[in-house]
């Protein structure tokens, strides 16, 4: 299972780097990555009621359960991430960027 989730997301990657304009892609491959690397909630504290959410200064600074267990795929997952940070504009990204 390990190799086919790392092929797949090769193949996005060559796909990634063949296009030439990542703008209509953009909202179709974040909500999957958001999806796939659990990057939703990355403290943890979603669920915890108002008052005893810590303050900014006090945010762990770990992800909390990656769900991805493979190394190659998450590497993989941050040369995607790479390639669309650096080609595509940042006003696109707005919407994603918590």
């Amino acid at each position: 299972m390990e190799k086919n989730r790392e092929i797949a997301a090769l193949l996005i990657k060559e796909f990634l780097t063949k296009v030439d304009d990542l703008t209509l892609s953009i909202t179709y491959l974040l909500p999957v990555l958001i999806d796939r690397l659990n990057a939703e909630d990355l403290e943890g504290i979603d669920s915890l009621p108002e008052a005893m959410k810590p303050t900014t200064g006090q945010k762990a600074q770990v992800m909390k359960d990656p769900p991805e267990s493979c190394e190659e795929v998450r590497v993989t997952i941050a040369e995607i991430v790479t390639i669309i940070s650096s080609t595509v504009i940042f006003e696109c990204l707005r919407p994603y960027v918590d």
